[in-house]
């Protein structure tokens, strides 16, 4: 006996005992597909039956994945079985002969396709007649609303089947309306898709009298019975108003009349003509300002239930927190402007305090204060938020003298070298939490929350800097030690700061002059990366991370490094000084 076999894209010769293989990617493949019945019934067992080798039919092929396919003309060929060759290389197949859809006899053809291999076998025609003589369909129609204003447009959807559930292709649809005495009037026509489907739309104009009974019609077809969908009563409303548009009538739902900031609020509400909903209409929540534009909200569009869902991030005015709430529809082409009425709402913040610890009157030019206290908040943690030590100046841009990092406990703690601030050498001192956008605003020199823009600060405290004199400083000059400067110079710490992390740089700019100090917030980062490239040649690693804290703003991580942006300041004239550092 003697057996030549091709398995799995290897060629595998047998002979008594002995096995070689081949590659196969160098041989042409030749697929058989026996003859078949030129006619059948539609319930018969089909076997489709064949062999795959190679073209000098010296190998077959086993193991290889055998598809039978009807050849439809004009759009994708349809699989109708699957199935593999045994040892011999031959394939036996069995299928459940069903009637065409489309109509018309199959063309049965086999073919294999594995990697880059394909071959395909000649076709077989083949006539499968129906047994029962005819399907039975059924048209379904979905529902519509019973309520729709003229000019909207009506969706007419729905699906086309048989009663064992096999799905009804490109065939007419027809969408009419049911006329009592007379023939009926077809709306529109559809045809259903690869899934029996189908969709179309209509623009709604109103009756000549009473409402629209529509339904679907399928007339049937080669082998399927026509069938008729549920019938719909549609009442279309077109009643103009003077303006010759439609009127309109815009409810909005009750809305609470306190809400703290910080969450989201839903305002609800339905807009409607003659009693029917209108769908896609954008709808608009406003502050009522009788004395600007009013401020928008939020936005959205009406669903086909004439209903709105529109969000708001809530926030606070700057000094308002009475909101009068409203929604507007500035109408179009077909319908009138609605507005709502307004309803107040209370939008508020939660409160803060803010406590000093007791500091001494008196403080030599160069000594050191500690600033200490405690931040609470009505809810939530004051962790990572910052507190801003600053001595008052009635009549220009408070000076920031030095700030904290708050504790998860609400405290906090900073050293401030003294130095000399204002020009008779008292310091008016006061602690701040600048708040958010969900906390006020509290300080040590008020008796209350403030606003934003800040408050009376009447409660200050005198702290004298001893030891200043008012005459500039001298123009500094380098000693005359001979060294040479180069301009790659650093300054040199006597203490060493131990990090398993980049060590973190907060810049937090002074509150009252964030846009004066702004720009320099770069050429701060710059000077220190410059630094950095000094004391690499030194060796190791000097990467920092950079946080920049805005007013109002948590830190994102516990910093390691705090540096203070602040403006020039004209009542001791520190431009004398500027250029100058010195690390003790």
């Amino acid at each position: 006996m003697f057996v030549k076999s091709i398995t799995l894209g290897i060629i595998v010769l047998v002979f008594f005992g002995l096995v070689n293989t081949v590659d196969a990617q160098s041989y042409d493949l030749h697929l058989v597909l026996n003859p078949l019945e030129s006619s059948i019934s539609e319930g018969d067992v089909l076997g489709f039956s064949g062999i795959l080798t190679t073209s000098d039919q010296q190998y077959v092929i086993t193991d290889a994945a055998i598809v039978i396919k009807d050849d439809v003309d004009f759009g994708s060929d349809r699989v109708i079985a699957t199935g593999y060759t045994d040892e011999n290389g031959e394939f036996f197949i069995s299928w459940v002969a069903k009637t065409r859809q489309s109509g018309g006899s199959y063309d049965f053809y086999a073919v294999f396709e594995e990697s880059d291999l394909k071959t395909r076998s000649v076709t077989h025609n083949v006539s499968v007649t129906s047994a029962t003589q005819n399907y039975v369909s059924i048209l379904t129609l979905d529902p519509i609303s019973s309520l729709v204003q003229q000019g909207n447009k009506i969706v007419f959807s729905g699906i086309l089947k048989t009663t064992t559930g096999e799905v009804v292709t490109g065939f007419p649809i027809f969408i009419k309306d049911d006329r009592e005495g007379i023939s009926d009037i077809v709306l529109k026509t559809t045809v259903t898709d690869s899934n029996g489907k189908f969709s179309t739309t209509w623009d709604a104009v109103p009756r000549n009298s009473g409402s629209y009974d529509i339904y679907a019609e399928f007339k049937g077809g080669e082998n399927i019975s026509k069938s008729r969908s549920d019938t719909f009563s549609v009442k279309v409303s077109g009643t103009p108003s003077a303006s010759g548009k439609l009127s309109t009538k815009l409810l909005l739902n009750n809305i609470p009349s306190s809400i703290y900031t910080g969450n989201v609020i839903t305002f609800t509400g339905k807009l409607t003509s003659d009693g029917i909903p209108l769908s896609g209409k954008l709808i608009q929540i406003k502050e009522d300002d009788p004395f600007l534009v009013d401020q928008r909200l939020g936005y959205g569009r009406t669903n086909s239930n004439g209903e709105f869902f529109i969000d708001w991030n809530i926030t606070p005015g700057l000094v308002e927190t009475d909101f009068d709430v409203h929604a507007t529809f500035d109408g179009d082409d077909l319908y009138n402007i609605a507005r709502t009425a307004n309803q107040e709402m209370s939008v508020v913040r939660l409160w803060s305090s803010i406590t000093l610890d007791s500091i001494p009157q008196n403080v030599d030019v160069g000594g050191q204060v500690t600033f200490s206290g405690n931040v609470q908040l009505e809810k939530g943690s004051p962790e990572g938020y910052v507190v801003y030590v600053m001595d008052e100046d009635a009549f220009d841009d408070d000076d920031l003298l030095a700030t904290a990092y708050v504790n998860s406990d609400g405290s906090y703690s900073i050293i401030w070298s003294a130095e000399q601030v204002d020009a008779d050498n008292i310091a008016d001192i006061y602690v701040v939490f600048e708040g958010t956008s969900i906390y006020y605003r509290s300080t040590t020199c008020d008796d209350d929350n403030t606003f934003d823009f800040g408050g009376d600060c009447l409660n200050t405290i005198k702290l004298k800097t001893i030891g200043v004199t008012l005459e500039p400083d001298p123009v500094y000059q380098p000693p005359t030690s001979g060294y040479k400067f180069n301009g790659d110079e650093y300054m040199e710490l006597y203490y060493a700061l131990s990090f398993n992390k980049n060590p973190v740089i907060a810049i937090i700019p002074q509150p009252d002059s964030y846009d004066e100090v702004k720009p320099y917030f770069i050429p701060i980062q710059e000077g220190i990366r410059t630094w950095n490239l000094g004391l690499e040649k030194t060796g190791g690693d000097w990467n920092v991370d950079f946080d920049i804290i805005k007013p109002g703003e948590k830190f994102p991580q516990r910093p390691d490094v705090i540096i203070n942006v602040v403006a020039y300041d004209d009542d001791i004239d520190c431009g004398y000084t500027r250029g100058v550092a010195w690390v003790c």
